[in-house]
């Protein structure tokens, strides 16, 4: 895999990043074809556009990485969005749902 610096490079970048849990297997897939993924965007807003701009800014963050950054959250949440979906509970436990809920809530109050 060729990916610029090459896979020992990246994992020298990564480590000095303190991103050590990523696997070969990973920056491979990272990395497919020498060459992350691109997207293009059109059509974006003025407003939309400026206030990316000025939110990367107070972020000491390039436009791009900016951008990088939230389309991974998002990416996160559509995951454990799609996980609570398909979560099936735990039976035979005794515990029902309204039982856990209101641990939590005690929790909180009690905090």
């Amino acid at each position: 895999m060729e990916c610029g610096l090459g896979v020992s490079g990246w994992l020298l970048v990564l480590d000095l990043v303190g991103v050590r849990s990523w696997s070969l297997a990973r920056l491979s897939k990272w990395c497919q074809n020498g060459a992350m993924k691109r997207v293009n965007l059109r059509d974006v807003p003025d407003e939309v556009y400026s206030t990316l701009v000025e939110a990367a800014g107070a972020n000491r963050q390039s436009l791009n990485s900016y951008v990088v950054d939230r389309l991974a959250e998002m990416a996160q949440v559509a995951r454990l969005a799609g996980y609570v979906r398909s979560y099936a509970p735990p039976t035979g436990t005794g515990v029902t749902l309204d039982d856990a809920a209101a641990a939590v809530r005690e929790v909180r109050e009690g905090s």
